[in-house]
């Protein structure tokens, strides 16, 4: 009998509950804390001896939470068991409270799977241990210098790690991002490619900040055929042998809506439609590699269309909440392609807007904001109403003016509780209010909502 490992299942497990009933936090991070210091390997032990079935880690800058919550929704509608850190908590310490606190984690190998979330800067400390059948990786985009350090090291650092997965692993690889596809240059197993394929939402300038312009195998300027946003697109390089491969899944007529994005997905030799209560353009991307994904495991196709039709939008994603019949949209911004891809999202909305923009420097955020003059405010729609709030409000306010947004009334309101009450009292019965928020500012956002609606605090990880 393994002592360490039923101890550290049972201390976890009775933390889970002392932090529910003491109302102290989620319990989704600090169970898994107290396993793992009583036994370091105690994610390694239960997914080798209790989870006999195919384990996914879904990775990558932007859209891991998303992409994730997309694979979990079209296996529950194939009728599979899951397990899967939904909260979001996507450190060592998320991922050993799921395992530890699930009394049903036994997995049977057949329609089942666990779905992880992984942090990008953790996955290379814990892909061993979790010997994933399928590795999907989003995107690369610059976030949180001072905790993830520079773009292409990061790069060589998963590269490097995904190196280690047995050739019976498969790799979901975003081959419009050419850090991603990188990842799949000297990879021995399979690799599948998603991309879009629709000249139409292309651009021949990059929209919005370019992170990454040179290969990573030459250091050589990228040739770009095609800009869809930030540096993804249609790419190859000129000096070396590096080039864009070639796209197994592809989405082709891409239609966006406010509350809503529908696209032909063409998928071994066959093509089929899907409609999601999505939007966004970045949101297509996520739509493929979660069908990319569920493909690996052969999910039926009218599985997938049903997951991805019955799917809502994650915690803070697009979030649509009703208070005093006015309603907010919660969407979270924490690097400057994530927020540039907002913006383009306020334009589909053709009304003045009324905005509060709630920019924290917490440790989890990244304590570094400069950022934000990376981010394409000038292209701001127009706004009836901004109101700046969060630790580093004033900053915001500062960057607004610079980008000649001044045109509109700006209010300063650091405290978030004080600004979300302004906002509301400032605007009219049915009008919309569009809250744009760093990680720590959605926690403290949606507690204060909880308030004031029935609307479920969510304190969880959002990254």
């Amino acid at each position: 009998m393994d002592w360490q490992k039923n101890f550290a299942i049972f201390s976890a497990r009775l933390a889970k509950k002392v932090s529910r009933l003491a109302n102290v936090g989620s319990g989704t991070s600090l169970p898994g804390a107290i396993a793992l210091r009583i036994d370091k390997r105690i994610i390694k032990k239960v997914i080798s001896r209790q989870i006999a079935s195919p384990v996914i880690i879904v990775t990558g800058t932007n859209g891991k939470t998303t992409t994730a919550n997309l694979i979990n929704s079209i296996f529950s509608q194939a009728n599979w068991k899951i397990i899967h850190n939904t909260a979001g908590a996507n450190l060592a310490s998320g991922i050993a409270t799921v395992l530890t606190t699930n009394s049903k984690n036994y997995l049977p190998s057949e329609e089942a799977a666990a779905i992880f979330e992984v942090d990008e800067a953790t996955l290379p400390k814990l892909i061993n241990d979790l010997n994933p059948r399928v590795v999907v990786v989003t995107n690369l985009f610059r976030d949180q210098l001072d905790r993830y350090g520079e773009l292409d090291t990061l790069a060589i650092q998963l590269k490097k790690s995904l190196a280690s997965l047995k050739q019976s692993s498969t790799l979901v690889l975003n081959a419009d991002d050419p850090r991603v596809a990188y990842l799949g240059s000297e990879f021995k197993g399979k690799i599948l490619y998603y991309g879009v394929d629709d000249l139409r939402w292309q651009n021949k300038q990059p929209k919005g900040s370019l992170d990454s312009g040179s290969c990573l195998l030459c250091n050589k300027t990228l040739n770009y055929n095609g800009y869809y946003f930030a540096h993804l697109g249609n790419y190859s390089c000129n000096n070396c042998y590096f080039k864009q491969p070639q796209k197994d899944i592809t989405a082709t007529d891409i239609r966006l809506g406010l509350t809503k994005l529908s696209a032909k997905i063409n998928l071994s030799q066959q093509s089929f439609q899907i409609e999601t209560h999505f939007s966004g353009f970045y949101n297509i991307y996520n739509i493929l590699a979660s069908i990319s994904a569920c493909s690996v495991l052969k999910i039926k196709k009218e599985h997938i269309c049903r997951g991805l039709s019955k799917a809502k939008p994650a915690f803070g994603r697009l979030e649509e909440i009703k208070i005093r019949n006015r309603y907010l949209t919660l969407m979270l911004v924490k690097n400057p392609t994530g927020f540039d891809q907002i913006i383009q999202l306020l334009k589909l909305d053709n009304q003045l807007k009324n905005l509060l923009i709630g920019i924290n420097d917490n440790l989890a955020d990244g304590t570094d904001i400069s950022w934000l003059w990376d981010v394409q405010i000038e292209t701001l729609p127009p706004s009836n109403l901004i109101v700046t709030s969060g630790t580093r409000a004033a900053d915001m306010a500062v960057r607004l003016k610079y980008s000649q947004a001044d045109s509109c009334n700006i209010v300063v309101l650091p405290p978030l509780a004080k600004a979300i009450n302004y906002i509301l009292d400032s605007t009219s019965a049915h009008e919309k209010i569009y809250l744009l928020l760093t990680y720590t500012a959605m926690l403290e956002t949606r507690k204060y909502l909880s308030t004031l609606t029935n609307v479920d605090p969510g304190l969880k990880k959002t990254n």
